[in-house]
């Protein structure tokens, strides 16, 4: 019954163009520094997340006001979770 979050990162080159792809499950994040500062490249699956909340509900899951966790979890999302 447990599992994990994980964020992952893919950069590759097409004609000197170079490409960043980034993809998360869970509460896992990616960043870039740009001049120093903090640029967020993920958005963390939890139901403090407005888009996250939303996307439950559009799938019929029941919520509770100010429900923080599913089934005692964190992250609305997950791998290998049962």
């Amino acid at each position: 019954y447990q599992g994990c979050t994980a964020t992952t990162a893919v950069i590759w080159r097409v004609q000197g163009v170079r490409y960043l792809q980034c993809a998360n499950v869970g509460d896992s994040s990616a960043f870039l520094s740009r001049d120093g500062k903090a640029v967020p490249l993920t958005v963390d699956h939890k139901l403090s997340e407005a888009t996250e909340t939303k996307r439950l509900l559009s799938e019929n899951v029941v919520l509770e006001e100010g429900q923080t966790r599913i089934g005692g979890l964190a992250v609305s999302r997950a791998l290998g979770d049962h």
